[in-house]
């Protein structure tokens, strides 16, 4: 009877510890976009109006500036589905984009003025844990 308890817990533990084995960054795809007030325009980077005809209708671009401007913080994440990744990446490709070498994820950064306001945003994929 102890042999069969020992072997359930056997069979358990080596169920737990086989799901651990791919670490961090080896999940399901993620996306999302985040919109940061900026105090100051960063050295280098240009700005696109958000009266520019490319994006004056992209309606995930007013979300993510709306709930960064209603957030008690600085800068706000909203997880987005992979059609809207892909749409707005086909939007913005076309737009002045930066990005950081050394991030392993997909990033692409987006400066963005509304009226006296700088917004720096942020679309993102990666692997998640």
């Amino acid at each position: 009877m102890a042999k069969g308890k020992v072997l359930v817990v056997m069979l358990i533990l080596s169920n737990v510890l086989a799901g651990c084995q791919t670490g961090p960054g080896h999940g399901e795809e993620e996306y999302y976009l985040k919109g940061e007030m900026l105090e100051q325009q960063p050295a280098n980077v240009t700005v696109v109006n958000i009266s520019n005809e490319s994006i004056q209708d992209v309606s995930l671009l007013f979300s993510i500036i709306n709930r960064t401007n209603e957030s008690d913080i600085n800068d706000v994440n909203m997880d987005i589905n992979e059609t809207q990744y892909e749409s707005l990446e086909h939007i913005i490709a076309r737009l002045p984009t930066y990005t950081e070498s050394f991030n392993p994820n997909e990033e692409r950064e987006l400066y963005v003025r509304v009226g006296e306001q700088l917004y720096q945003i942020t679309l993102w994929k990666g692997r998640g844990g």
